[in-house]
């Protein structure tokens, strides 16, 4: 294709964008069936006959590009069959991977080749793992089973269904992704279960995408939109969380509008085009219907965080192709400030990829289905990327595979017509809601342009030049580069009055990936300076070998390759979830969940303990693979990733966890221990009790909660049971019998459990309930944005009562407990650090000038007396319960000075809200003003807590604010001992805030130390 230079194209920096770069070639279909033909033993012999080669679903990552390639093959006989391959492409040369056996067959689990002139990789594509549910909805007897119990579960009005067969058609097959099929079924003579669908719809998913779906058609299902003339639209049935298959009604279709328009292209006539624009019309109507039936469910999307995306895309593809690094800057510089100038209207219930293959044509009538991306968005969205898809699968019917096109008559024709179908749909969108139409075009140059990258991204120069002629003609039309170099939005038709502007926070990103690599901290606001003063620039980023192993697709590759039954194909690994990862000496420690199907279709899950050695670090010799996977001897390395693996043994560090979870012997259990723990507790008898296990951290520490069943009036009706790893339950019990025969226990703003018993032999402790809804963490993590914090009176009140329970703890005059100090918190960090410093020895002396500076001003301002204290009292600390609170966890009871627990809770209202700002972004970055204002919020939030607190006790500003800056260095410390880079980020935003919003290493006198901001309570 000629390289294209039109101004448009150049003005919004998307020339570059106009051409596959050469050095992609080789993926092209014609090549790629070039070099199997002269790969593949059996058709070089002539056994067998390359009818096609058909790559597709090409996605780029970690340098590279991966692709599925369809192949079809004939026999001598005639018989064609089809084969999967998977392929790997590195433009940068050869792949190392070894040639094919010649003695394995072509298709074969095991075969593999290369195609060195073309830097390709491919071998047979393995099962598809990530849907192993979908052998058993393509069969049908087992679909039959599974359908049928599904919906009896869903719905108790169809508790007497009973399905004699089902008919599985698979409709849309995305490998690794999703599936959908459908069933036609007959139901059993006679049988009852009320109105019985004679077809249904199953969807099996990857991730969660599925529970999420089905819970937006739930709310959908129950407003006034099920029973809209304008639109229908699927019941959902049911959904099984565990095996990720939801269940649906129909949506009564003919076609879908998409193969509606691509026909009408083809038949070119009056009546074609006049059945198209009657059914956009319809999708119209149904789709303002939609904007309005009222439902509120799902996250918010918004145009920025779509711009932060498509940046994102950018980038990726830049680390791959060296003249693509700041395309189109110029046209998202111009959206950006267009859309500042036209802000978002008020966001309403939207489909979130509503395009013309998501709208079923049935006489007339139109139904919308897949509802993966439901959420809240402004009418825009919706109405733009339908109008991109209209001119997207219309002008991939017009440009052929290969790129090329028919005359520029005949394609300005074409654009004219298309862009007469989407003002068609617009109209009649306006006709029943209102939508801004500047916003409108902003949201469809997005879209248009991410259809571009995808043809990157995909590779298709079919698909390439008709996504960059409709982006050029959208721009021309719309006159969005007009002012580019001046002040875009100057002229053309991006003007208007501004709608109402939206506050809400970017809360998804559209097609995120998680990332894989090593990366610092993004938006985190460190400049040089900072980073070098506090000696924190080496904590940032966490190396690139330890997140790999994080990853579940590394640990599932290793396991594939060097455990032997998973090698042999004797088993499916079908699931790797590693987890709990763990510093331990010079070494991670973690635990992996695998799950594996065998041949006859059972599945089974085996707990794997992992550990984790720095690059470098000598390693044993690979075990002998002979002990049978899952065995209590079996073991195995991962030479690749540095991991050793084995069987996880049993949990002997806390052996009564066994008992405590059997109902029948924890009655025993429990009704001893209270017995001999009260001295009126002789008579007590428990007839039973129904255990729930709360939380359980192996090897350290297992919380479990009963309902007991009772004869007589002494026996509580709940219970908690606690048992330790270590002697952390004595401490607890001694300090709860003391805060219990204390005035705390009478307290009119706490309440606390009353301590029952304390076996030292078992290692267990018994105690009463505290009365609680949900954790105060529970309810702040529900309250999102997080800039609206600060706004919600309930969090205020819940802050106010837990600031005076927290007074009362520190004034009830309990003298129990070892004593707790700055200097020896500093002297804990410090090592901490050199122990990490072992397995990464980049990190000695990290934080060193900050633990000083904290010193240095801790002289200045020495503690107060110590006070009966909590030790780790954070918002997960604190029950609430009908504007009560509770506090509950005091195994590190101890005596210390008030501003340590102060400040440990402030820090956990911080760490708690900006990892939810960070999770509700869905991976987007954040801007530097974003957040701030969102670091801002949550410091407000933290200074009302203060003031509460100094409403009814002393307290010292500055000791909180050197205690705090402590415990947000311990949180980043531990976002290494327990690996997350997500909590990493968030955790190395709020101690840089901390630290340069209190000017804590500036060269002050100690009398000027920093201090939590805000006024102090009158």
């Amino acid at each position: 294709m000629a390289e294209r230079r039109e101004p448009a194209l150049e003005a919004a920096g998307l020339h570059r964008l106009a051409n596959l770069p050469e050095c992609l070639s080789p993926v092209q279909p014609q090549r790629l069936r070039a070099g199997l033909a002269l790969a593949v033993d059996e058709v070089a012999r002539g056994d067998l006959v390359l009818h096609e080669c058909a790559p597709r679903h090409f996605r780029h990552a970690d340098g590279a590009w991966t692709f599925q390639c369809q192949v079809t093959v004939g026999g001598p006989d005639g018989e064609r069959r089809e084969v999967w391959l998977e392929g790997t492409f590195r433009p940068a040369g050869t792949p190392q991977v070894a040639p094919a056996d010649r003695e394995v067959a072509f298709g074969s689990p095991a075969w593999c080749c290369v195609l060195p002139e073309l830097g390709v990789a491919l071998r047979t594509a393995p099962p598809d793992t990530s849907l192993p549910m979908l052998p058993h909805l393509i069969d049908p007897e087992r679909a039959r089973v599974l359908l049928e119990d599904a919906i009896r579960a869903g719905d108790p009005g169809h508790a007497g269904l009973q399905i004699a067969a089902c008919r599985p058609l698979v409709m849309r097959y995305a490998r690794g992704s999703r599936c959908t099929i459908r069933y036609e079924l007959e139901h059993a003579r006679g049988a009852a279960g009320g109105d019985r669908p004679d077809v249904v719809v199953a969807k099996t998913y990857r991730g969660d995408k599925g529970a999420k779906t089905f819970q937006g058609m739930r709310a959908l299902w129950n407003s006034e939109l099920s029973r809209s003339p304008a639109v229908a639209i699927a019941e959902p049935l049911a959904y099984l969380p565990e095996r990720r298959v939801l269940v649906q009604g129909p949506v009564a279709e003919d076609q879908t509008l998409k193969e509606l328009i691509c026909s009408s292209l083809r038949q070119g006539t009056p009546a074609a085009m006049s059945a198209v624009n009657q059914y956009v019309a319809r999708a119209a109507e149904g789709l303002a219907a939609l904007h309005g039936c009222g439902v509120t469910h799902g996250g918010t999307v918004t145009l920025e965080a779509e711009i932060a995306e498509v940046r994102t895309v950018i980038d990726r593809l830049a680390r791959l192709v060296p003249d693509v690094p700041g395309v189109a800057a110029p046209l998202l510089a111009g959206v950006v400030r267009l859309a500042a100038e036209h802000p978002a209207d008020a966001v309403r219930p939207s489909h979130g990829t509503f395009r013309p293959a998501q709208v079923l044509l049935h006489r007339g009538r139109v139904g919308f289905i897949d509802f993966d991306d439901f959420g809240q968005a402004e009418p825009a969205l919706d109405v733009a990327r339908f109008r991109a898809g209209i001119r997207d699968c219309w002008m991939r019917t017009l440009v052929a595979e290969d790129g090329t096109t028919p005359s520029p008559e005949a394609t300005a024709a074409t654009m004219t017509a298309l862009e007469s179908v989407c003002e068609w749909f617009l109209r009649h969108y306006e006709a029943v809601a209102p939508v801004s139409r500047e916003r409108v075009v902003l949201w469809e140059t997005l879209d248009l342009l991410t259809d571009v990258l995808h043809a990157w991204t995909r590779m298709s120069p079919g698909r390439l030049l008709a996504g960059m002629l409709t982006l050029e003609d959208h721009l021309r039309r719309t006159g969005l580069m007009a002012g580019l170099g001046t002040r875009a939005g100057s002229g053309g038709p991006v003007t208007g009055t501004p709608a109402r502007r939206s506050t809400d926070l970017a809360t998804r990103r559209r097609g995120a990936r998680r990332q894989r690599t090593s990366t610092p901290v993004a938006g985190a606001g460190h400049t040089p300076e900072t980073s070098d003063l506090t000696g924190l620039r080496g904590l940032a980023t966490l190396p690139g070998w330890l997140l790999e192993v994080a990853r579940p697709d590394r640990l599932r590759t290793g396991l594939s390759r060097w455990a032997e039954e998973f090698a042999r194909g004797d088993l499916v690994l079908q699931e790797c979830r590693p987890k709990h990862f763990r510093l331990q000496g010079a070494a991670w420690t973690f635990l992996c969940r695998v799950t594996t199907g065998s041949a006859d279709g059972g599945h089974r899950e085996v707990l794997l303990e992992g550990t984790v050695h720095p690059p470098g670090t000598p390693q044993p010799a690979q075990d002998a693979r002979v002990a049978a996977f899952g065995s209590e001897v079996w073991s195995c390395r991962l030479p690749e990733l540095g991991v050793a693996l084995r069987t996880a043994p049993p949990d002997t560090a806390l052996p009564l966890v066994h008992d405590l979870t059997d109902a029948a012997r924890a009655r025993v259990l429990l009704e001893a221990a209270i017995r001999a723990g009260a001295a009126d507790g002789t008579g007590l008898l428990i007839a039973a009790g129904r255990p729930r296990v709360m939380r359980y951290d192996r090897g350290s520490r297992c919380t479990v909660r009963y309902e007991l069943e009772h004869d007589g009036d002494r026996t509580p009706g709940v219970v908690v049971a606690k048992t330790y790893g270590d002697d952390r339950g004595r401490n607890a019990y001694r300090a709860m019998r003391a805060l219990w025969s204390s005035d705390l226990s009478r307290s009119s703003v706490v309440a606390i459990a009353e301590p029952l018993a304390y076996a030292p032999d078992l290692r267990l402790l018994v105690q009463g309930p505290v009365p609680g809804d949900r954790t105060l963490e529970e309810f702040i993590g529900s309250l999102l944005p997080v800039g609206s914090w600060v706004a919600v009176d309930e969090l205020d009140e819940y802050l106010a009562r837990t600031a005076e329970g927290l007074a009362a703890l520190h004034g009830c005059g309990v003298t129990w407990g070892e004593p707790a100090t700055l200097e020896g918190e500093v002297a804990g960090i410090r090592a901490l650090v050199e122990q990490l410093a072992g397995p990464v020895p980049e990190l000695s002396g990290a934080a060193a000038p900050l633990l000083a500076r904290v010193l240095d001003l801790a002289a200045g301002h020495p503690a107060g007396p110590a006070r009966p204290s909590h030790g780790t009292f954070r918002p997960a600390q604190v029950l609430i319960h009908r504007g009560r609170v509770g506090f509950i966890d005091f195994d590190s009871f101890c005596q210390a000075e008030p501003a340590l627990d102060v400040a440990r809770f402030r820090a956990g209202i911080k760490d708690r809200g900006m990892r939810a700002y960070m999770t509700e972004a869905g991976g987007v970055a954040r801007s530097p003003e974003a957040i701030s204002a969102a670091l801002t919020s949550l410091g407000a939030v933290c200074d009302g807590f203060l003031r509460h607190y100094e409403a009814v006790a002393p307290v010292s500003r500055e000791r909180v604010a050197l205690w705090e800056t402590l415990d947000l260095l311990t949180q980043v410390l531990h976002a290494w001992t327990r690996p997350s880079s997500s909590r990493l980020t968030a955790r190395m935003l709020i101690l840089d805030e901390h630290v340069r919003g209190l000017g804590l290493m500036a060269p002050v006198h100690p009398s000027a130390a920093p201090k939590p901001s805000g006024p102090r309570a009158a």
